[in-house]
Parts: C-alpha cells; sequence; structure tokens
C-alpha cells in the first residue's frame, strides 16, 4: 500500500488537515486514490460537488476511516469536521427558514387577495413561489371588455373574474398572459388560447372552450396531437389542477 496516502489518510482522520488542504490534495493524488483503494472505494472517499468544503471534509473523513478499518489499520478519529460540518448545516437551515419566511411574506403582502377566488391556489403558492415567479394583478373590467372588442367574444363570468385578479401568471410550467390572449381552432373547435401549462409535455397550449367553459391541454407530444380535458372551470383549474402541479414541483 502507498505510505503516502495512508499517511493523508491518517492526517485526515485525526483532523490535523484543513478542509481545503484535503481536497487540494485528492485533487494532485485522485489517480494514486484510485488505484490504492479501487474503484468503489474511490467513488466513497471522492469530493461531491453538492457539498461544501467543510462537508467534503467530514464525508471524506468517515470513507476514509472505514478504508482504513478495512485495510486492519487503527487509528484515533478527531470530531473537528463533523462540529464544523453541523453548525454549517445549522446556520444553513437557519438561512433558508429565514428566506422561506420572507418569500411567505412577500406573498402575503402582494397577492393575498386572490385567497378570496382561489384559497387553495394560494395556500400553495405561499409554498411554491419563488423570485423567478411572475404574477401581475389584473385588468380594469373596461381593459377586458376591449379585449373582447378585439377578439370579437363575450368573456364568461369566470375568465372575468380571473383576469381581474390575474393579468399574467407565470410559473414553473405554467404561463397565462391577458396581453396575448387569441382564439385558436382545434378539432373544428374555437378555443380561447390562455397560454401554455406543461402537464403532459413542456410547450402544451392551454386551451378554454368558448362552448362549454372547460378547460383543455393540446398534448402535442402525443402521437397524434390531442385534447385532453383538465378542468371543468377556471376556478377547478387554479384550485385543483394548479395547485397539484406546483405542489409535484416543489418535490
Amino acid at each position: 500500500m502507498n505510505k503516502e496516502v495512508i499517511d493523508t489518510f491518517t492526517d485526515l482522520a485525526t483532523g490535523k488537515l484543513t478542509e481545503t488542504e484535503w481536497l487540494q490534495w485528492f485533487d494532485e493524488h485522485k489517480n494514486l486514490v484510485e488505484i490504492t483503494c479501487g474503484r468503489t472505494a474511490f467513488l466513497k472517499i471522492k469530493p461531491k460537488g453538492n457539498l461544501t468544503c467543510i462537508g467534503n471534509a467530514y464525508a471524506g473523513q468517515i470513507a476514509v476511516v472505514s478504508w482504513l478499518k478495512n485495510q486492519n489499520i487503527t487509528t484515533e478519529v478527531s470530531n473537528i469536521y463533523q462540529k464544523a460540518y453541523e453548525k454549517e448545516f445549522a446556520e444553513f437551515v437557519k438561512q433558508e427558514k429565514e428566506k422561506d419566511q420572507l418569500r411567505q411574506q412577500y406573498v402575503k403582502d402582494n397577492f393575498a387577495y386572490l385567497a378570496d377566488s382561489y384559497p387553495r391556489f394560494f395556500k400553495q403558492l405561499l409554498k411554491s413561489f419563488d423570485t423567478s415567479n411572475t404574477i401581475e394583478k389584473g385588468k380594469t373590467l373596461s381593459e377586458i371588455s376591449e379585449k373582447e372588442l378585439f377578439l370579437s367574444i363575450t368573456f364568461s363570468p369566470e375568465i372575468i373574474t380571473f383576469f381581474s385578479a390575474i393579468s399574467k401568471l407565470s410559473l414553473e410550467g405554467i404561463e397565462i398572459d391577458f396581453d396575448t390572449l387569441s382564439i385558436e381552432v382545434f378539432e373544428d373547435k374555437s378555443f380561447l388560447m390562455l397560454g401554455e401549462f406543461w402537464y403532459y409535455g413542456d410547450g402544451d397550449l392551454l386551451l378554454y372552450d368558448l362552448a362549454n367553459h372547460k378547460l383543455f391541454s393540446y398534448a402535442h407530444e402525443h402521437q397524434p396531437p390531442k385534447l385532453v380535458q383538465l378542468a371543468n372551470s377556471v376556478p377547478d383549474l387554479l384550485e385543483k389542477n394548479f395547485t397539484k402541479y406546483l405542489k409535484s414541483q416543489a418535490g
């Protein structure tokens, strides 16, 4: 066995290396480590991209101690990396909690009015909304009337309620924009094209049936492409489909 590898592993086990020294040594000697330890042990010891420096030092220490033990090499084990990692993780959790509180307060301050019409959707926004999302407040009744004239249609009460509350909705996989509304024909039926809802596939159109007020997705990746009913009404779309979708995206 290579003496430098054994000595460095022992230094890591006993806490004699800084996390930077460990990472630098490993980067310079990774081929030697793999040859000495074998592929399986090497992958356990190897620093991970999703961990911080101290996290990698702690994880590396656990892995090298296990390898040394399998080689019948006994050594003391310091808890210096464990303590540093636990402190770092606790600070991370604290910062994330503070961010979450600020995010929720932002949603409450700006979109609390949505709770009246779409309570479940608003509740999910408290959990899902982030700085990459966009919600713009609704249009005036006068602006909505102008859009009806432009499109030569009459909006249903639920469409008026929605666009009075929200003029633009841009969330993960959901895009609705009052300014880009259009009339589209699919399967010989006229629909109000609201935007996109990536429920079945990226880029699927979100369509409102002007005759029966039901919501459909145009599943363009299906062979052949087809209309798939999503909801019986706009409130159902937000309260059920959007809420479920955002919840699944949040993991």
